[in-house]
């Protein structure tokens, strides 16, 4: 098993973290799982005897795709996986680029979105679709200037930038398959870290291919 990087999380503060209000879909949380599994291989199992150290015992092979757990499961694996394998802020980013492209919800969605702007208006109930907490909007679409700009409020966990990161890589890969080029997403505001009531993401692309 690797090494922790930093101090392991303590029984209070993963009590804290599993406090969270709200409920997320096994299909949100088992791509992150897949992920560090096809990084690290058997090495990620030292996160399910993280889980069962503070109490709250969890295992990958069970995760039911359709079935809602505690966001606090979510929550606890970013924290723990930044401990232990002391991800970068891309890594992250590529978590969710992976989790995007492996979607169930998205793969049958895609076969119903007609154009950018259908994609985009989806964003709202996919995100439903996924967490019981949290409401995005659409704030601005600006298709000739090449920005769109996105909201999510009323969701508060009580960790950290690294969730940020990895919903950044499910919204730039979301938006570059249906604009058909790269897309650069960038948060600008961060209800986590700043004095702020909701997430601010910024969307910006280049000519379509």
């Amino acid at each position: 098993m690797p090494e922790f990087q930093t101090n392991k999380v303590t029984l209070e503060e993963a009590k804290k973290i599993m406090a969270s209000p709200g409920q997320v879909r096994g299909i949100a949380i088992k791509p992150n799982w897949e992920y560090l599994f096809k990084e690290h291989g058997e090495k990620t199992r030292a996160l399910e005897s993280e889980f069962e150290r503070l109490g709250y015992p969890f295992s990958f092979d069970k995760i039911s795709p359709m079935q809602f757990y505690p966001i606090g499961h979510d929550v606890l694996f970013f924290v723990l996986a930044k401990q232990i394998f002391n991800l970068s802020d891309e890594e992250f980013f590529q978590m969710g680029v992976y989790g995007t492209k492996t979607s169930f919800f998205l793969k049958i969605a895609f076969r119903y979105f007609i154009s950018p702007k259908s994609t985009l208006e989806q964003v709202p109930s996919l995100w439903k679709k996924y967490y019981t907490v949290g409401d995005f909007s659409v704030e601005e679409m600006d298709m000739d200037g090449r920005r769109v700009i996105l909201h999510l409020s009323n969701f508060s966990i009580p960790h950290k930038r690294n969730f940020c990161h990895n919903l950044r890589g499910y919204l730039a890969t979301l938006w570059s398959i249906a604009m058909g080029t790269k897309v650069l997403c960038e948060e600008v505001l961060c209800a986590f870290e700043d004095d702020s009531p909701r997430h601010i993401f910024v969307l910006t692309w280049g000519e379509e291919k």
